[in-house]
């Protein structure tokens, strides 16, 4: 009886332990699907970091869950407008990483020496004179690796112009020559600063021929290799081949011709700013540990130096309406800071998208990217990162309205603080402000504002995000996807969903949820403005309560910091300078390491 008695109430515990636990258990998952309502359109956006050196750990990817049921897999674009759909060009679209690896043979070859920028005498040359120079006339391939010998074509105030047997037309090098000195060195250097050597008496090298790659001519418009920046003493003496101590443009002669003479122009724009922001690391006597700006910061950059040598011409070669809008890439996560394009080129546009909206939120316009390079050039290692380079640029009063704008719950902040490219163990106010800067600007391809954070020149009135339509999306950090609502009014969150991701939702055009977590949302009940009163939308189970954000800590001014160049009454000097270490790339003096930027376009 006792052994029955002792099994029987064994049963029965166990009966209640299932009773007591299974419930327990199931609230807890149904407590993660939280639903977003009167909305047709959501974005999804990941808070995280992504850092483009350190792909293999930097990603800082989330997953969305299954999305099945819950969004249209319909294409189209977020904006009623249809997007623009087909190649507007025949060129073969090379991908940056890919050009990143063309190049590697030539990276290992700085040597551990101090960077001498005055040692370079200067380079004048009449029309006529020869000159060798390494090219590499096909980037597929590294055995077109030559030294040849290349004829100067025209003679400028600030720029040679070489050309070997595929371009002779001294016509047009002549015009190159007169473009680049009374338009591109003119503008890029007012509104960048100088470039390496390309001052005092020296003169830009540009290097005109036939690049191409794996035989394809029209790839390639051009591109700036750093190698050719350095002096011989800063080489290895086993270096294998390099242009010494000259600064350099490789131009491709497909497009040094009047049909196309636009392309080389804005080519040369593009470049140039390249070569001053290689210059900007180079040209720090503090930047000991040679930390660049990401590629992502510097290519916006050089798509800004060409709408500000021609106004017009980004948006006319369809780099919103083409390469933006149909983005596949973008649309499926890619983040801002990543600059690979996998044949997809998109990244170019977003990336003038980007320069545009920072030159329209700060107040005194272009000198925004002057205080980028010039905070580049002054400050340590340390303190040298996009993040808090970008947080110094803009100044307080836009720090505010970014801040303001959008308060993240803590969870939020401690995972962009622990998944930063950093050491530190407080709060990274730099990298969370990047993040809500990021945020503010992806809005705005939507709400096209005409103030405020979420507005856009008018340059970029034709911005139009693609919509996502696959049913799973692991987004980098950094990056968003746009869907569309299934049924056009709500969106339930899969209870796979990262809890950190961001949602925003839209209706109409308008944006009608603010950026919120899932575990942040709290619905508002609004009154329509008819007579007929608005339906109270169903409660989410086990509503989780808003969290007060808490504030973030700021790290003491440093006397390192950059000074403040005085170019607005309302910005302040770098409140973090140096606060935060080895958010940058460090190249550590190799050059292997470097990326080395060119113009892949269509």
């Amino acid at each position: 009886m006792k052994s029955t008695f002792k099994k029987l109430m064994a049963v029965i515990l166990a009966l209640l332990m299932a009773v007591a636990i299974v419930p327990l258990f199931m609230t807890a998952e149904s407590s993660a699907s939280v639903t977003f309502t009167g909305i047709d359109t959501l974005m999804i956006y990941n808070p995280l970091i992504y850092y483009e050196e350190y792909p293999s750990v930097r990603t800082n990817s989330l997953s969305t869950g299954n999305m099945s049921g819950q969004i249209k897999t319909t294409s189209g674009n977020v904006l009623k407008q249809a997007a623009i759909s087909g190649e507007n060009s025949g060129r073969k679209l090379i991908s940056a990483a890919e050009i990143r690896e063309l190049l590697e043979s030539q990276r290992g070859v700085v040597a551990n020496a101090v960077y001498d920028i005055e040692s370079v005498e200067a380079n004048p040359a009449a029309v006529g004179d020869t000159k060798a120079f390494w090219i590499q006339t096909d980037l597929l391939n590294s055995y077109t690796n030559q030294k040849v010998q290349m004829t100067c074509r025209a003679s400028g105030t600030y720029c040679n112009i070489w050309g070997n047997s595929t371009f002779t037309n001294t016509e047009m090098a002549e015009d190159m020559a007169n473009e680049f000195d009374s338009q591109i060195y003119l503008t890029d250097t007012q509104t960048f600063g100088s470039a390496r050597f390309a001052e005092n008496g020296v003169k830009v090298d540009i290097l005109v021929y036939t690049i191409s790659y794996g035989g394809d001519t029209r790839s390639i418009c051009g591109y700036f290799y750093g190698g050719d920046l350095f002096t011989a003493a800063e080489l290895r003496d086993d270096a294998p081949y390099y242009n010494t101590g000259t600064p350099i443009i490789h131009i491709n002669s497909v497009y040094c011709t009047a049909a196309f003479a636009r392309v080389a122009y804005v080519t040369l724009a593009h470049e140039f700013q390249h070569l001053i922001n290689f210059t900007s690391t180079l040209k720090n006597s503090q930047n000991g540990d040679l930390v660049e700006m990401g590629v992502w910061l510097n290519e916006a950059m050089s798509m800004q130096a060409e709408e500000i040598n021609y106004p017009g011409e980004v948006q006319d070669q369809g780099y919103i309406e083409y390469s933006y809008n149909t983005s596949t890439d973008i649309a499926g996560g890619q983040s801002l800071y990543c600059f690979d394009t996998n044949n997809d080129i998109g990244v170019y546009g977003q990336g003038f998208l980007f320069s545009e909206y920072i030159r329209n939120q700060f107040d005194i316009g272009l000198e925004v990217f002057g205080r980028l390079h010039q905070r580049w050039r002054t400050c340590s290692s340390s303190a040298l990162n996009d993040a808090a380079n970008l947080e110094y640029a803009l100044g307080s009063a836009v720090r505010s309205s970014i801040n303001a704008g959008t308060a993240y719950d803590q969870a939020v902040i401690t995972a962009i603080n622990n998944t930063d490219n950093s050491s530190d163990t407080a709060y990274d106010s730099e990298s969370v402000f990047l993040s809500k800067l990021n945020l503010a600007f992806q809005i705005s391809t939507v709400l096209h504002d005409s103030s405020g954070i979420y507005s856009l020149p008018s340059s970029c009135s034709t911005a139009n995000p693609k919509l996502y339509t696959s049913n799973t999306a692991s987004i980098q950090g950094g990056g968003r996807i746009f869907v569309k609502t299934a049924d056009g009014n709500s969106y339930t969150v899969p209870t796979g969903a990262d809890s950190k991701l961001i949602y925003v939702g839209f209706k109409n055009g308008e944006m009608v949820i603010p950026p919120t977590t899932a575990g942040s949302y709290a619905p508002v009940v609004s009154v329509s403005p008819t007579t007929k009163p608005t339906s109270t939308p169903t409660p989410t189970p086990t509503p989780t309560p808003t969290p007060t954000p808490t504030p973030e800590p700021r790290a003491d001014s440093d006397p390192n910091a950059a000074p403040d160049l005085d170019l607005n009454p309302n910005v302040d000097p770098d409140p973090n300078a140096d606060a935060h270490a080895g958010h940058g790339y460090k190249y550590a003096g190799a050059l292997r390491n470097y990326h080395f930027l060119w113009r892949c376009k269509c």
